[in-house]
């Protein structure tokens, strides 16, 4: 067997899964739940086999549609078999944790045959958009995630917050969509240009290069919530925490970091792109980590969390540090899973997301408090954690490249992080207890995965000198070379890239343990800085002023439209006549 019937079953295994679960599900719940486990076991496997088989030949063409002769091109490299291992075995993940932690949905009346169809389609999308080389079946499996982040986010219907969340991420990514199908459109019609194997080598009109590259650019920025699109994914917490954990983690924020990264060899000589990349992604990743300290919404620091990593990973790819940015990927989707699946075995025993109604669970649930803290650990760096290889290497690469503006931007940003990640913690499990009745750990299921996650996020950065070797022997278009650990530790603690941050860590703990009471009152009452935080900067408000003069203008067009037949009718023969008047005029 070679690496396409991997890379294929890995594909379709978890779309025929998201038919057969519903199916099953109407004999028996406990073989949906079964089934659901089977298929995404098998699609784990698939994609890990993917990733072991990736030979230096990455693109094969299948038959997709044989009647209109249209090809289904794979490109199985190490960018994107090393995303359809995380989509998979983090995918597979969520649906065994789900097992415990969506039972009081089925409780509730809400159909857990919908959820796990939902998440394997889910799954199997973004799979298929790691894996595609046709842009054609790309924008497919693009949309097709976009689709089923808007089912899962509102699959609380009946509550309207969640309705809203889901309308509203589904509105402000189609803007970043638009960009995206805008920069296909552009490429296939000035070069036929329908694969990214094409993209990288042809000789593309530099006017038609530059309005892919802006379309691209906008599809990156909705996708993987980069300002000033990131309103969306802080709202999106009215998701189900499993599907939080699955879209930070797993899939549809990671589809524009991938996307840029995919596109960078032919699109990096147009000098203002990888600038606007390292740009917006810096600006991003402080924005958000200046969100997430002023929320007492456990989830939505975690939302917020997730945007500025996503920045981090932005700018690496504009400084062309792809093995940093992709490297950081694969981290932050090990850390992140590990903290929202930990803070929703805290959620589900508290009945709260608010964290001033939480405290002292540090002896109450062990498990998850030692999960949680070894991902806080990641995430702000600290050495032995995959965080802080990732991190400092990406760090270290956008000084090296002369960065430096960018560079200070993300070394307060690391600070910052530590700050809230450190107060996330320290309000949660420490302290006196804040609410009324009993707590435990989770459930086995819940519990198991929880284990497995923290394992793999403090030795997981084992993979990146494998990571590296891969890069560089399949993507030889990519400025990648291969990178032993002595020589990347070696690498991130020369001055002052390392040490700068990780000195940063360890001041931002000090802060939050000697000062963060003060600063935390003044959270509460409601200080400016809280205001102006909570409310978006400014950006939901604006957003819904344009929306409401859209929906007036809208109101004002729906006059034209009365239903009548002879109006209809009068209206087509008018244009007529016009069309007549036009052609005449222009014989004459």
């Amino acid at each position: 067997m070679t690496y396409e019937v991997f890379a294929v079953l890995a594909i379709f295994a978890p779309l025929l899964g998201a038919g057969v679960v519903p199916l099953v599900g109407l004999a028996s719940r406990r073989a949906r739940d079964v089934t659901a486990i089977a298929f995404g076991l098998v699609t784990a496997v698939a994609t890990l086999l993917t990733l072991l088989a990736v030979g230096p030949d990455p693109v094969r063409v299948y038959a997709w549609i044989p009647i209109l002769g249209v090809g289904f091109d794979l490109r199985v490299d190490a960018l994107g078999a090393f995303i359809a291992a995380i989509a998979g075995t983090i995918g597979f993940l969520v649906v065994v944790y789900s097992l415990a932690y969506m039972r009081h949905a089925e409780e509730e009346g809400y159909s857990l045959s919908r959820y796990y169809a939902l998440v394997l389609l889910f799954i199997g999308a973004m799979i298929g958009l790691g894996l595609s080389d046709s842009l054609l079946a790309f924008y497919i499996f693009w949309e097709t995630v976009g689709l089923c982040s808007f089912a899962l986010i509102s699959f609380y219907h009946r509550d309207a917050k969640a309705r809203r969340a889901g309308l509203k991420a589904f509105a402000v990514t189609r803007v970043g969509d638009i960009g995206l199908l805008v920069a296909l459109v552009a490429l296939w019609s000035a070069g036929g240009v329908v694969t990214f194997s094409g993209l990288d080598a042809a000789g593309i009109p530099r006017d038609i290069l530059g309005l892919a590259a802006f379309g691209f650019l906008l599809a990156a920025i909705g996708k993987s919530a980069q300002v000033p699109l990131h309103v969306w994914l802080p709202d999106a917490m009215e998701a189900p925490t499993t599907i939080s954990a699955l879209i930070h983690a797993a899939t549809m924020v990671n589809a524009g970091v991938y996307l840029v990264a995919r596109t960078f060899p032919a699109l990096e000589a147009l000098g203002w792109w990888p600038q606007a990349l390292l740009w917006i992604g810096s600006i991003t990743a402080l924005v958000a980590a200046l969100s997430a300290y002023a929320e007492p919404d456990l989830k939505r620091v975690l939302a917020y969390s997730t945007v500025s990593q996503l920045g981090y990973m932005v700018a690496a790819v504009g400084a062309g540090a792809i093995l940093a940015s992709q490297f950081h990927l694969l981290s932050q989707a090990i850390f992140k899973a590990l903290l929202f699946l930990a803070a929703g075995a805290v959620i589900q025993a508290v009945g709260t997301r608010d964290m001033y109604g939480m405290g002292g669970l540090r002896t109450k649930m062990p498990l998850a408090s030692n999960a949680f803290l070894v991902g806080v650990l990641a995430m702000v760096g600290i050495p032995l954690f995959n965080g802080f290889w990732s991190k400092e290497l990406l760090l270290d690469a956008v000084l090296e490249h002369g960065f430096l503006a960018p560079f200070l931007l993300l070394v307060v940003t690391t600070f910052v992080t530590a700050a809230y990640s450190w107060r996330a913690y320290w309000l949660v499990f420490h302290g006196t207890p804040r609410f009324a009745g009993a707590a435990r750990d989770a459930p086995r299921p819940m519990s198991a995965v929880l284990v497995i996650l923290t394992g793999a996020a403090a030795t997981s950065w084992l993979l990146l000198g494998p990571y590296s070797e891969t890069m560089a022997a399949t993507m030889p278009a990519y400025p990648v070379e291969p990178l032993g650990l002595i020589a990347a530790g070696v690498a991130i603690l020369r001055w002052p890239s390392g040490l700068v941050p990780l000195a940063v860590a360890g001041l931002s703990a000090y802060f939050v343990f000697r000062y963060g009471p003060r600063f935390e009152r003044r959270l509460r009452e409601g200080s400016a800085y809280a205001r102006l935080v909570r409310s978006g900067f400014l950006l939901d408000a604006m957003y819904n002023a344009l929306a409401r003069r859209l929906a007036d203008s809208a109101q004002r067009l729906r006059s034209t439209q009365t239903g009548d037949l002879n109006i209809n009718v009068a209206g087509v023969l008018g244009g007529i006549v016009v069309i007549v008047v036009v052609l005449l005029l222009g014989v004459v």
